[in-house]
């Protein structure tokens, strides 16, 4: 008998201090209230909740890129069945028109999505009409939730030229805010240069070369949420930093007096600063340069609004075709998850995380927090074992426990079978209808197919989740998944 490895692995983040007590982390699985509904009320009501961690016929189509396939009745952009995996492309995925198809398609709606890439092989016309595409720049972007304290990092030992010494130096990219808050970091190493966002869309930018920090803020405004903004600062050491805005100046800063060593030992960080004040959107296409960016160079990467990429830069006959030089880094941005690379040098971007899922920063509201620490078998042998709190599904599939952990000492794997699809679950959680959710889990694949799960209402026969939900990750290094949902209020 044949098995298709699924290394659809679930594990915890770190150990908990609870009441002066050591416990071991348990709890991949986090149902989190978020408080009710605006505009709903829902009475409470004994309905059992369950969630499944499965396998359902998972192939490898389970990447974030959704392709143009034509296969819909019509020609309408929200026809599932005119995509791969009969699937519109949302705010994760990134929309593909290659020669797969050369159907005409047709934005018959305005639509959020993670990235749109249009090829050379596609024949047919992409019709926008009076609706709007709003997404990344060429491919996909990194998408940050606040609320689970992510951000990407180099350490200051393993970075190469984003210390820039006494040099002018040039930084620029691309944000989408879901929303405004007190501050919200887009790039920093320390206070040597920090960009970060207020709730009102006001600017702050600061410099310091070790002598003390100058900082300069821009109007109300200068940001908005909901659209995506091109930034762009030249730090001229003898002179202004000025940063822009979608080509126009926003801050003026004089850094004239500060022309000392500019480097530190501090990590350079996209999204947060410290574990703090933690990015609510997107970035993308983000770039360093050991030199000032010209007034026309600004100009093309800004493209009237639809940016650039990587390969498009370095191109003789245009305005980018100087660009590669003093560039010291490139970041697309367009990885699903794990690593962000550098598409130039060699600073790759890890992800990091803070107290994602521990208390005290849910504290109360966490309504299970069972994970795979407690199991009755053997770990790594092939064969189906039991969890405390969780019911297997396994048929002839493999439900193992693994020493192939994101934290702890125990996750699951699950391993399909030939012909049934392997899950594991847990029931007999009480909600309160119109109450909101959250979901999430930490899960890896195997390097080329991942996990599925879904939220179902037993009380009512009713599956909460929108469908049967694909991970998307498919590679071996962990990805926290997390999942936000109202339950209805019936």
């Amino acid at each position: 008998m044949s098995f298709r490895r699924l290394s659809t692995v679930f594990a915890t983040v770190r150990s908990l201090f609870r009441h002066g007590l050591l416990r071991q982390p348990t709890a991949p699985f986090r149902l989190r209230s978020c408080g009710s509904c605006v505009g709903q009320v829902g009475s409470r009501h004994a309905v059992t909740l369950l969630l499944f961690v499965l396998l359902l016929q998972p192939g490898t189509a389970l990447a974030a890129t959704r392709t143009w396939d034509g296969g819909g009745s019509t020609n309408n952009w929200s026809e599932d069945a005119n995509w791969s995996d009969n699937t519109e492309p949302t705010a994760a995925d990134t929309a593909l028109f290659d020669a797969t198809d050369a159907t005409d398609a047709t934005v018959d709606a305005d639509i959020l999505i993670g990235g749109l890439s249009v090829t050379s092989g596609y024949g047919g016309t992409l019709n926008l009409g009076s609706a709007t595409i709003t997404g990344a720049v060429g491919d996909g972007a990194v998408q940050f939730t606040a609320a689970d304290k992510s951000w990407l990092q180099i350490a200051d030992a393993s970075q190469t030229g984003l210390d820039p010494g006494t040099s002018d130096f040039s930084v620029s990219g691309w944000v989408y805010f879901d929303s405004l808050v007190t501050y919200e970091t887009l790039i920093t190493k320390s206070d040597q240069y920090y960009i970060y966002t207020r709730s009102t869309g006001q600017i702050t930018l600061q410099f310091n070369d070790g002598t003390g920090v100058v900082s300069g803020n821009s109007g109300a405004g200068a940001f908005v949420a909901g659209a995506w903004q091109f930034v762009s600062v030249n730090f001229d050491r003898d002179g202004n930093a000025v940063l822009s805005v979608n080509n126009v100046a926003k801050i003026t800063l004089n850094i004239s007096s500060k022309q000392g060593n500019a480097n530190n030992a501090s990590v350079f960080t996209l999204g947060g600063i410290a574990g703090a004040e933690f990015l609510n959107g997107r970035l993308d296409s983000f770039s360093f340069s050991n030199r000032l960016l010209t007034t026309d160079e600004i100009t093309w990467l800004y493209n009237s609004g639809n940016g650039r990429v990587y390969s498009d830069i370095g191109i003789a006959g245009t305005n980018g075709s100087a660009l590669k030089t003093n560039l010291v880094s490139w970041w697309d941005l367009g990885e699903n998850a794990g690593t962000r690379y550098d598409s130039y040098g060699t600073n790759h971007l890890s992800q990091s995380f803070g107290n994602i899922i521990a208390p005290p920063v849910y504290g109360s509201e966490i309504m299970s927090y069972t994970g795979f620490e407690t199991y009755a078998g053997t770990q790594d042998d092939a064969a189906t074992n039991t969890f405390s709190s969780w019911t297997n599904n396994a048929s002839d599939s493999i439900i193992d426990a693994t020493a192939t952990v994101h934290g702890g000492s125990n996750a699951v794997k699950i391993t399909r079978g030939t012909d049934s699809a392997g899950r594991i679950y847990q029931s007999g959680r009480t909600v309160t209808g119109g109450a909101n959710y959250r979901l999430s889990f930490w899960t890896r694949g195997d390097g080329t197919v991942g996990g599925r799960y879904y939220v179902y209402d037993v009380t009512h026969s009713t599956q909460i989740s929108a469908g049967i939900l694909a991970t998307g990750v498919t590679g071996t290094d962990y990805s926290l998944i997390t999942y936000d949902y109202p339950c209805p209020a019936f």
